[in-house]
């Protein structure tokens, strides 16, 4: 059984809902329609597993469109049965994002990558950290993020320009959470009692 595992952010457009099917379903030329989205499924000669993950609806016409989706989700689940077609729509995931012990800009990138799972070409910058949270597929909904309200120990003795940039770093999720609202994000500082 085949996995497809779409993931909707806050989409307005059924367009864009139909161009992420098209590129999680792998088909080719892209549907554009319920009805080719339905004909592909059941031309495939695979049994599909879907697991669906968005962390806030998708609005205007691209949520009337997600309801048709999983109106024929329903119904082609029915007909063909489950061993052939089935989906789920996943819930929260919640995921900690241990910065504390970073040492290089590097180890940071690379923790936000591997917990997030993040594709390979995802690149490592800030532009691309906001890419990724306002409509890249990645890992987690609800983010905790430990680390030192301050730095220290960081080679080259620069514990405040590594502060200022896991303050950015943090400042992101932080943006996307007040301006997207689809994820939450919680700080904890870790040189702090209590």
């Amino acid at each position: 059984m085949r996995l497809v595992e779409p993931w909707f952010g806050r989409y307005d457009r059924a367009w864009t809902l139909f161009n992420v099917l098209s590129i999680e379903f792998e088909i080719e030329p892209k549907v554009n329609t319920l009805e080719e989205l339905e004909n592909y499924i059941r031309g495939c000669g695979e049994d599909l597993r879907v697991e669906v993950r968005y962390a806030d609806e998708p609005y205007g016409e691209a949520a009337t469109a997600l309801k048709q989706v999983f109106a024929l989700f329903d119904r082609l689940r029915e007909e063909l049965g489950k061993e052939r077609f089935d989906y789920v729509i996943l819930p929260r995931e919640q995921v900690t994002l241990d910065l504390s012990s970073c040492k290089y800009v590097a180890e940071l990138w690379l923790e936000l990558r591997q917990k997030m799972e993040w594709d390979d070409w995802y690149g490592e910058n800030f532009d691309a950290l906001w890419d990724i949270l306002t409509g890249l597929p990645y890992k987690g909904d609800d983010f905790i993020i430990l680390r030192p309200r301050h730095y220290t120990g960081i080679p080259y003795g620069d514990n405040e320009g590594f502060t200022e940039y896991v303050d950015k770093i943090c400042g992101i999720f932080q943006k996307a959470q007040d301006r997207v609202g689809n994820i939450t994000m919680e700080l904890r500082y870790t040189d702090e009692a209590g």
